[in-house]
C-alpha cells in the first residue's frame, strides 16, 4: 500500500511539472529577440542606402526586473512607427497564449554623405556645383528633407540665405526665376491635338511651374497662364 502511495504521489508531480517548470519571458528573453530583429534590419538599411559609411543602434536598457507571461511561440517584433532611422519605437508582442505587447524605443545612427552648402548662400542665389558640397552626417539627426546628389539641387535657388555647411533641404530651394515683370512671352493653348500661340506681356515674376497672370498682346485680355520655361507660358482654352 504505502508504494502504490508512493508511486500515486509521483504521477501527480509528474502531471504537474509542466506548470511547476513553465518560466515567465524575461528582460533578457526580449532584448535577444530585439537583437535578431535588429541584425536583419540593418542589412535591410545596408541595400537601401549602400553608401552609407556607419550604422549603429543602441537600445534603452529593459528593467531587469521586466517579466511578461510566458510565450509558446516566437516573440514578434516590428517598427510601430514610420522612422526610418533616428528614434524608432519598436512594438514586441507574443500572439499566445494570453496575448500581450509592450514597446522598446530604440536609437538608429545611419551616416551617409548628404548635400551641403559649401560656403554662406545669399537668398535667391542660383546654386552651381561650386556652392554645393558633400558632408557625411548622422540622418537621424536630420529634421527636413535631404539630397544625396549635388545634380538634384544645381538650377535651383536658395530661398533663403543660408550659412556654411547647412544640409539642403527642400525648404530652403525655389525654383529658379523662368518669367520677370515686363517680359514679352509667348503663350500656349492647348485643346485636344488643337495648339494656339499667341505673343503675350507678363505681369510678374514666374518661376518654374507657377501661374501668373499676362495679357494678350494683341487682344489685351488678362488671363493666368503656368510658366513652362523661360519666356513661356501656358493656358487652358
Amino acid at each position: 500500500m504505502k508504494t502504490r502511495s508512493i508511486l500515486i504521489a509521483i504521477s501527480a508531480l509528474i502531471a504537474l511539472s509542466p506548470a511547476v517548470v513553465q518560466a515567465d519571458t524575461s528582460a533578457a528573453d526580449i532584448s535577444s529577440s530585439i537583437k535578431l530583429f535588429i541584425d536583419d534590419y540593418r542589412s535591410e538599411l545596408q541595400q537601401r542606402y549602400p553608401n552609407a559609411s556607419r550604422i549603429s543602434h543602441q537600445i534603452n536598457a529593459l528593467d531587469s526586473r521586466l517579466s511578461m507571461a510566458d510565450c509558446s511561440q516566437a516573440l514578434t517584433v516590428e517598427r510601430h512607427d514610420n522612422n526610418t532611422v533616428g528614434r524608432v519605437n519598436l512594438k514586441v508582442g507574443c500572439s499566445q497564449p494570453g496575448r500581450w505587447s509592450l514597446y522598446v524605443p530604440i536609437e538608429i545612427q545611419l551616416f551617409h554623405p548628404v548635400v551641403v552648402a559649401a560656403g554662406p548662400i545669399n537668398k535667391d542665389t542660383q546654386f552651381s556645383p561650386q556652392h554645393l558640397d558633400l558632408r557625411e552626417v548622422d540622418l537621424g539627426g536630420i529634421r527636413g528633407s535631404y539630397y544625396f546628389r549635388k545634380s538634384d539641387v544645381v538650377g535651383m535657388e536658395a530661398s533663403r540665405a543660408l550659412k556654411p555647411g547647412v544640409v539642403i533641404s527642400s525648404s530652403y530651394l525655389q525654383a529658379s526665376l523662368m518669367v520677370e515683370r515686363g517680359d514679352a512671352v509667348v503663350l500656349s493653348a492647348e485643346s485636344g491635338s488643337l495648339t494656339v500661340k499667341a505673343p503675350a506681356i507678363a505681369l510678374s515674376d514666374g518661376r518654374q511651374g507657377q501661374q501668373i497672370q499676362v495679357q494678350n498682346r494683341q487682344s489685351k485680355r488678362v488671363i493666368d497662364a503656368r510658366v513652362t520655361g523661360p519666356g513661356a507660358v501656358q493656358a487652358s482654352l
